[in-house]
């Protein structure tokens, strides 16, 4: 299955990447993302997409939990939000 894979904010700036579509095995969830991006993204910002502050929406929906995903989905990442 394909999906649609976003960036935003801080996280486009450190991936270099707005969007990117990959390929899962059907039946992957939103953490195998993560690991399908492995082979596309530089140390720093596999850590950075990885961090504990990070949230992960599935078509527009924050997530809780894992979620499975569905061809065509999209997946994004998102820092944590700052004020000033």
């Amino acid at each position: 299955m394909r999906i649609t894979v976003r960036f935003f904010a801080s996280l486009r700036e450190i991936t270099a990447i707005d969007s990117i579509e990959i390929d899962l095995p059907h039946g992957s969830g939103s953490g195998d993302v993560v690991r399908a991006l492995r082979d596309d993204l530089d140390p720093d910002a596999l850590a950075a997409i990885e961090g504990d502050q990070v949230k992960i929406a599935v078509n527009q929906v924050i997530l809780r939990t894992e979620q499975n995903l569905n061809d065509g989905d999209e997946v994004a990442f998102l820092p944590p939000i700052t004020g000033g």
